[in-house]
């Protein structure tokens, strides 16, 4: 099942083994990494989950497939570098 967490995490791990990726997928992942990170902050903010302010999480049909898009392309270039 995918989560936010584990992907962070599986990016993380790629990361540390760049040798593996060129320069554009390096990027790539990096740029998936931040957004990540924006969504896990957004998603423990306010209503007494977090710092405050009312969630930004952007949950458009579009948005979420893009979400879903993204998370499927890393995980193959991921697993593509892998073996």
């Amino acid at each position: 099942m995918w989560t936010v967490t584990k992907e962070i995490k599986w990016i993380k791990n790629a990361l540390k083994k760049d040798y593996l990726y060129d320069t554009d997928e390096i990027i790539r992942l990096k740029r998936r990494l931040r957004d990540l990170r924006v969504l896990k902050r957004d998603m423990n903010k306010g209503y007494g989950f977090g710092n405050g302010d009312v969630p930004v999480i952007d949950m458009t049909q579009t948005s979420m497939q893009k979400q879903a898009d993204e998370a499927v392309e890393t995980i193959e270039t991921i697993d593509r570098n892998v073996l």
